[in-house]
Protein backbone atom coordinates (compact mmCIF):
# COMPACT_ATOMS: atom_id res chain seq x y z
CA UNK A 1 0.00 0.00 0.00
CA UNK A 2 1.31 3.58 -0.97
CA UNK A 3 -0.24 6.51 0.44
CA UNK A 4 0.76 10.17 -1.26
CA UNK A 5 3.23 12.10 0.83
CA UNK A 6 0.27 14.96 0.83
CA UNK A 7 -2.47 11.69 2.44
CA UNK A 8 0.72 10.82 5.17
CA UNK A 9 1.10 14.59 5.99
CA UNK A 10 -2.59 14.84 6.86
CA UNK A 11 -3.32 11.14 8.36
CA UNK A 12 -0.40 12.13 10.63
CA UNK A 13 -1.66 15.63 12.03
CA UNK A 14 -3.67 15.82 15.37
CA UNK A 15 -7.03 15.43 15.53
CA UNK A 16 -9.01 18.99 15.44
CA UNK A 17 -10.50 18.75 18.62
CA UNK A 18 -13.98 21.00 17.34
CA UNK A 19 -14.41 17.07 15.45
CA UNK A 20 -14.96 15.14 18.81
CA UNK A 21 -17.99 15.09 20.82
CA UNK A 22 -18.20 13.72 24.49
CA UNK A 23 -21.46 11.48 25.13
CA UNK A 24 -21.35 10.14 28.86
CA UNK A 25 -17.77 10.84 29.63
CA UNK A 26 -16.34 8.61 26.41
CA UNK A 27 -14.98 10.88 23.25
CA UNK A 28 -16.23 9.84 19.75
CA UNK A 29 -16.19 11.14 16.28
CA UNK A 30 -19.63 11.17 14.51
CA UNK A 31 -20.30 8.44 11.60
CA UNK A 32 -20.64 11.58 9.05
CA UNK A 33 -18.01 13.23 10.30
CA UNK A 34 -15.52 9.90 9.48
CA UNK A 35 -17.05 9.71 6.09
CA UNK A 36 -16.67 13.15 5.30
CA UNK A 37 -12.89 12.45 6.12
CA UNK A 38 -12.19 9.38 4.50
CA UNK A 39 -13.75 11.82 1.21
CA UNK A 40 -11.45 14.64 2.08
CA UNK A 41 -8.25 12.36 2.33
CA UNK A 42 -8.89 9.64 -0.24
CA UNK A 43 -11.39 11.22 -2.13
CA UNK A 44 -14.66 10.19 -4.22
CA UNK A 45 -14.74 6.58 -4.98
CA UNK A 46 -11.65 5.82 -3.69
CA UNK A 47 -12.86 4.39 -0.15
CA UNK A 48 -15.55 1.53 0.27
CA UNK A 49 -17.39 0.27 2.68
CA UNK A 50 -19.13 -3.42 2.96
CA UNK A 51 -21.08 -3.61 5.62
CA UNK A 52 -23.75 -6.31 7.11
CA UNK A 53 -25.93 -6.22 9.81
CA UNK A 54 -27.74 -9.02 11.73
CA UNK A 55 -30.78 -8.16 14.60
CA UNK A 56 -30.11 -10.41 17.30
CA UNK A 57 -33.20 -9.86 19.05
CA UNK A 58 -36.45 -7.59 19.34
CA UNK A 59 -38.31 -8.04 22.53
CA UNK A 60 -41.22 -5.89 23.59
CA UNK A 61 -41.07 -5.02 27.43
CA UNK A 62 -42.94 -2.28 29.70
CA UNK A 63 -40.55 0.24 31.20
CA UNK A 64 -40.70 2.00 34.65
CA UNK A 65 -44.18 3.46 33.34
CA UNK A 66 -45.93 -0.01 32.56
CA UNK A 67 -45.88 1.47 28.43
CA UNK A 68 -43.98 -1.23 26.20
CA UNK A 69 -41.39 -0.76 24.40
CA UNK A 70 -39.14 -2.37 22.00
CA UNK A 71 -36.02 -3.42 22.71
CA UNK A 72 -33.94 -4.25 19.43
CA UNK A 73 -30.29 -5.43 19.89
CA UNK A 74 -27.51 -6.03 16.59
CA UNK A 75 -24.20 -6.00 15.73
CA UNK A 76 -22.34 -5.13 12.16
CA UNK A 77 -19.52 -6.11 10.44
CA UNK A 78 -17.53 -3.54 8.49
CA UNK A 79 -14.59 -3.79 5.83
CA UNK A 80 -13.49 -0.61 4.77
CA UNK A 81 -10.91 -0.73 1.54
CA UNK A 82 -9.25 1.88 0.38
CA UNK A 83 -8.42 1.68 -3.15
CA UNK A 84 -4.91 2.87 -4.17
CA UNK A 85 -5.01 1.99 -7.49
CA UNK A 86 -1.31 -0.11 -7.57
CA UNK A 87 -2.02 -2.97 -9.88
CA UNK A 88 0.84 -4.72 -8.02
CA UNK A 89 -0.25 -4.25 -4.88
CA UNK A 90 -3.57 -5.32 -2.89
CA UNK A 91 -5.73 -2.45 -1.92
CA UNK A 92 -5.60 -2.44 1.76
CA UNK A 93 -8.62 -3.31 4.12
CA UNK A 94 -9.60 -3.02 7.47
CA UNK A 95 -12.40 -5.14 9.19
CA UNK A 96 -14.03 -4.86 12.66
CA UNK A 97 -17.94 -5.23 14.06
CA UNK A 98 -19.75 -3.11 16.46
CA UNK A 99 -23.15 -3.83 18.34
CA UNK A 100 -25.96 -1.73 19.77
CA UNK A 101 -29.39 -1.87 21.34
CA UNK A 102 -31.98 0.62 20.59
CA UNK A 103 -35.00 0.98 22.48
CA UNK A 104 -38.70 2.71 21.17
CA UNK A 105 -42.29 2.04 21.02
CA UNK A 106 -42.53 1.67 17.19
CA UNK A 107 -40.25 -1.83 16.37
CA UNK A 108 -39.42 -0.32 13.01
CA UNK A 109 -38.29 2.51 14.74
CA UNK A 110 -36.16 0.73 17.01
CA UNK A 111 -34.94 -1.66 14.69
CA UNK A 112 -33.56 1.38 11.98
CA UNK A 113 -32.43 3.18 14.78
CA UNK A 114 -30.26 0.02 16.29
CA UNK A 115 -28.82 -1.42 12.69
CA UNK A 116 -27.63 1.98 11.31
CA UNK A 117 -25.84 2.69 14.97
CA UNK A 118 -23.87 -0.58 14.38
CA UNK A 119 -23.28 -0.07 11.01
CA UNK A 120 -21.82 3.43 12.08
CA UNK A 121 -20.01 2.28 14.71
CA UNK A 122 -17.95 -0.85 12.85
CA UNK A 123 -16.99 1.85 10.07
CA UNK A 124 -16.16 4.37 12.62
CA UNK A 125 -13.66 0.83 13.90
CA UNK A 126 -12.51 -0.01 10.69
CA UNK A 127 -11.43 3.71 10.28
CA UNK A 128 -9.75 4.04 13.65
CA UNK A 129 -6.89 2.11 11.91
CA UNK A 130 -5.61 5.24 10.11
CA UNK A 131 -4.52 7.23 12.71
CA UNK A 132 -5.56 10.51 14.83
CA UNK A 133 -7.60 11.90 12.09
CA UNK A 134 -9.83 8.96 12.46
CA UNK A 135 -10.00 9.01 16.64
CA UNK A 136 -6.98 6.55 17.43
CA UNK A 137 -6.20 9.24 20.18
CA UNK A 138 -9.54 9.42 21.60
CA UNK A 139 -8.80 5.96 22.65
CA UNK A 140 -6.08 7.19 25.08
CA UNK A 141 -8.75 8.62 27.77
CA UNK A 142 -9.97 11.09 24.97
CA UNK A 143 -7.04 12.69 24.02
CA UNK A 144 -6.57 14.72 21.05
CA UNK A 145 -2.95 14.79 20.95
CA UNK A 146 -1.01 12.90 17.90
CA UNK A 147 -1.09 9.39 18.99
CA UNK A 148 1.21 8.30 15.82
CA UNK A 149 3.60 10.98 15.05
CA UNK A 150 5.82 10.01 11.95
CA UNK A 151 5.70 6.86 10.05
CA UNK A 152 9.22 5.62 9.15
CA UNK A 153 10.15 5.34 5.74
CA UNK A 154 10.13 1.61 5.29
CA UNK A 155 6.30 1.41 6.14
CA UNK A 156 5.09 3.82 3.66
CA UNK A 157 6.07 1.84 0.65
CA UNK A 158 5.66 -1.90 -0.59
CA UNK A 159 5.73 -4.52 2.09
CA UNK A 160 8.82 -5.48 4.13
CA UNK A 161 10.45 -8.49 2.19
CA UNK A 162 9.64 -11.72 3.71
CA UNK A 163 12.42 -13.45 5.62
CA UNK A 164 13.25 -16.90 4.83
CA UNK A 165 11.61 -18.60 8.20
CA UNK A 166 14.43 -21.10 8.13
CA UNK A 167 16.91 -18.84 7.91
CA UNK A 168 15.60 -16.98 11.06
CA UNK A 169 15.50 -20.18 13.07
CA UNK A 170 19.38 -20.76 12.55
CA UNK A 171 20.97 -19.90 15.92
CA UNK A 172 24.29 -17.04 15.10
CA UNK A 173 27.78 -17.97 14.71
CA UNK A 174 28.93 -15.68 17.23
CA UNK A 175 27.97 -13.65 20.10
CA UNK A 176 28.18 -10.50 18.69
CA UNK A 177 25.28 -7.92 19.31
CA UNK A 178 22.84 -8.17 16.64
CA UNK A 179 21.90 -5.22 13.85
CA UNK A 180 19.39 -3.02 14.15
CA UNK A 181 17.31 -3.60 11.10
CA UNK A 182 18.00 -0.13 10.03
CA UNK A 183 22.03 -1.13 10.28
CA UNK A 184 21.70 -3.85 8.30
CA UNK A 185 20.23 -2.51 5.42
CA UNK A 186 16.93 -4.43 5.80
CA UNK A 187 15.03 -1.66 5.26
CA UNK A 188 16.52 -0.15 1.87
Amino acid sequence: MSFSDEQVEFLLRPINPLRVHTLRGNSYLKGWDVRAHLNRVFGFGNWSVQTTVEVLYAEQRPNSDGKDQWHVGAVAHAKLTILVGQDDLPDPYYEDVASDEAVHPNRGEATDNVTKSAASGALKRCAVNLGDQFGLSLYNDGSTAPSVQTVTPWARGPAAPVVDQKESDKEPETETEPESPAESGAFK
